[in-house]
């Protein structure tokens, strides 16, 4: 038998003895941060920043979500080593999840890799480094030392799993390691299992994950994240992709073809008037969003949506898995000026809605991203800033 088999064989042995009194549904829920506007850190004084995250999970709770999934760095641990750092980090996240769970509302708890190249998500996974690794576990063993013993929150160890050029057997075999350590810690609390390519739907991403390993566990989450069109909801993002999205703007949702091609236009327009832009790189990103614009014709409508989200229904059918066990960990649409808030996209709501539709028709819990970052879905000063008004009929 080899290592990844006798991996495997465990994890069902272990699986099969895991149980819980029973299964805390989440329904919708709101990515979070330590700090205001999608920040791991802030330079405010502790007191402020707890202050500040009391009224974050407030209007959090006011809104409606019935889970937050809160995003913790790695980083103070596996890229700088501070302990005050990681204090601080430990501080403001214990905070915001005691508060969470007083208002009756769930937590899932996501730790975001560091930014060295042993401590990104490839690093630790694709070519892993024995001391990044044991920094990486010191800091999510202490983060998930914060949590109750309770199916009312849930835990993943690393987001979005990354490509490998030997293909996803370092990153299965690392996720159910994980999932031994973390039940030898805390039994109730969920596990979120990621299939592959950075948590998305798009292909066999998703349903390419074996889930056997934890089918015994009613205590496990399987997440997968939805974004497309990327062409809408990314355009104004000049780090998307290779940067051709900064150029986009103007593109509703669901499909128009006036609409479309007057985005297109406008687009190509900003291309040729950017000095900066090489002309061997404007012709690159002028075929490649005449591309995506013709695409869009398909991949910008309701049906395409559903099927996206029927593919993974059949998949968990076929593999005896509830539905309410599907997480979309995330979904969300930038905003038109980026890391601002108050200015959405006219049609977001019609897009979220689409999405929301979907998720709850199937079973499928859903968590935005995010509550006040750029994507973020209120609108004001980060920090204190409440829902939108063009947002207020979509969430929760």
């Amino acid at each position: 038998m080899n290592i990844f088999k006798a991996v495997l064989f465990a994890g069902m042995v272990l699986a099969s003895q895991v149980t819980a009194q029973t299964f805390v549904r989440c329904h919708s829920g709101v990515k979070l941060s330590v700090a205001p506007g999608g920040s791991d850190r802030s330079a405010a004084p502790l007191d402020v920043q707890e202050a500040t995250n009391a009224r974050r999970v407030a209007e959090a709770a006011d809104i409606g979500f019935d889970f937050i999934r809160l995003r913790v760095s790695l980083a103070p641990w596996t890229d700088t080593g501070s302990t005050a750092d990681q204090q601080r980090g430990l501080t403001l996240a214990n905070g915001i999840i005691k508060q969470a769970l007083a208002y009756g509302m769930r937590v899932d708890v996501v730790m975001m890799a560091g930014s060295l190249s042993t401590t990104t998500a490839a690093g630790l996974i694709c070519t892993a480094n024995p001391s990044a690794v044991a920094a990486w576990t010191a800091g999510w063993q202490a983060v998930l030392a914060l949590l109750p013993d309770t199916f009312h929150v849930a835990f993943e160890p690393l987001n979005e799993p990354p490509n490998c050029a030997e293909g996803t057997t370092a990153w299965d075999a690392t996720q159910l390691s994980l999932y031994h350590q973390v039940r030898t810690l805390h039994r109730p609390v969920k596990f979120v299992v990621y299939g592959h390519h950075w948590g998305d739907n798009v292909g066999t991403d998703f349903t390419s994950l074996d889930p056997t390993p934890y089918l015994g566990d009613i205590n496990v989450l399987f997440k997968f994240y939805y974004y497309d069109p990327f062409a809408f909801t990314g355009q104004g993002l000049s780090w998307l992709l290779d940067g051709r999205y900064r150029y986009l703007t103007g593109l509703t949702w669901p499909y128009d073809t006036a609409n479309a091609q007057a985005a297109r236009d406008n687009a190509l327009g900003l291309m040729e008037q950017d000095p900066d832009l090489p002309p061997g790189q404007t012709a690159t990103f002028e075929n490649e969003l005449t591309a995506d614009i013709a695409s869009y014709a398909v991949s910008g409508t309701p049906d395409y949506l559903t099927a996206q989200f029927a593919k993974v229904q059949t998949w968990a059918r076929a593999n005896q898995v509830k539905p309410w066990q599907i997480l979309v960990g995330e979904y969300g649409v930038a905003n038109h000026v980026i890391n601002t808030l108050g200015d959405p996209l006219t049609t977001s709501p019609a897009w979220f809605s689409a999405v929301l539709a979907t998720a709850h028709a199937m079973g499928f819990a859903a968590a935005v991203w995010d509550l006040d970052s750029g994507f973020g879905i209120t609108c004001g000063q980060p920090g204190t800033a409440p829902r939108c008004p063009i947002y207020e009929e979509v969430f929760p």
